[in-house]
């Protein structure tokens, strides 16, 4: 008992030495992180994120003045303030001293209880790190769509509502029918899109992405091959990309998004989410700090990594990893979804 305790009070366990060592593990971010939110995270050091909405009217031009006229008077940008909660999402994993009895130590031979209780910390964080690596990817994904979502699909954040924009009209691409053309659809895409930046510049590094469910990019890879007049200029066109799940064509690049195996976390396979990408200012993922004595009104950090323990008897040890995550779409009126029917 007096061991386990001296190895539990051990630096290595404490809270710091925890989140340092989560934060250094290596993050493999899903498809929405690698295409948008990447290098976006922001710390904040409260429990909710100040959303400045503006009017968002439509640009206008200026009428000419006379020499020695009037000028015409701009009236005061309008904006309005609203505060959106963060999230908090955690894991909790007991361990058990039979979970660290007789492991041998690398290179054979029996390892001191401190070594023991890092192996099995360490392999149970890993494990963990991976289920909250795919919830974040589903908080990204919803934002890409108007609405992050939590597990079973309960509304963390309705972005729709939050800017005070409706949800654009899903546009249909109408594969298998005459009228199906690839190039005049990504056309149409593009033209709702645009026009839902209300006049705002397209910045040179925008483009436009879609994630595609696996038939809607299968239909996708058909209408660029009847627009090529057949495979080999086809593949020309798209480039070998399009052997990887992912091509360029008609200003859009289309990519097979690749969820989790058991489908909690995707595209459904006759729809498509299109969004910009290298569009400054579009997107932010905020993070909060947890709630805690020592880190509450501190700046979040993207993960935190705690232990406690059984003090009395040494019964057990409890590993809690929490994260407080808010990707968001400043501009959600320019998310499309599409579908075929």
């Amino acid at each position: 008992m007096e061991n386990f305790l001296l190895v539990m009070d051990n630096e290595t366990f404490s809270n710091v030495s925890m989140t340092e060592k989560v934060n250094s593990v290596d993050y493999v971010p899903g498809n929405a992180g690698q295409r948008v939110f990447e290098g976006l995270f922001e710390g904040i050091a409260t429990d909710y994120a100040m959303v400045e909405i503006d009017d968002q009217g439509e640009l206008d031009i200026i009428a000419s003045t006379a020499e020695g006229g009037v000028s015409e008077e701009t009236g005061e940008e309008q904006r309005v303030r609203k505060l959106v909660e963060i999230p908090s999402i955690e894991t909790k994993k007991k361990i058990l001293p039979n979970q660290i009895a007789n492991v041998p130590a690398f290179g054979g031979g029996m390892p001191d209880l401190l070594s023991s209780m890092e192996d099995v910390v360490a392999s149970r964080m890993a494990k963990d790190m991976a289920r909250h690596q795919l919830t974040r990817e589903n908080l990204r994904l919803g934002a890409l769509q108007g609405k992050v979502l939590d597990k079973g699909g309960g509304v963390i954040a309705d972005l729709f509502e939050l800017f005070g924009v409706s949800a654009p009209a899903d546009m249909e691409y109408a594969y298998g029918t005459d009228g199906a053309d690839i190039q005049l659809y990504a056309q149409s895409v593009w033209r709702e899109m645009k026009g839902a930046l209300r006049g705002s510049a397209v910045p040179p590094s925008a483009r436009i992405h879609c994630f595609c469910g696996s038939d809607f990019f299968d239909a996708v890879v058909v209408g660029a091959r009847d627009a090529a007049r057949g495979w080999e200029k086809a593949e020309k066109v798209m480039g070998e990309s399009h052997a990887y799940r992912a091509f360029m064509h008609a200003g859009v690049l289309f990519e097979d998004y690749q969820g989790s195996t058991n489908s909690s976390v995707g595209i459904g396979p006759k729809e498509a989410r299109f969004f910009w990408t290298g569009f400054p200012g579009m997107y932010v993922e905020w993070g909060a700090p947890i709630k805690s004595f020592g880190i509450t009104n501190t700046i979040g950090l993207p993960m935190y990594a705690r232990m406690k323990w059984d003090r009395d008897y040494g019964d057990w040890a409890e590993l809690r990893m929490q994260q407080r995550p808010l990707p968001i779409c400043r501009r959600p009126g320019t998310l499309i979804r599409g579908f075929i029917p």
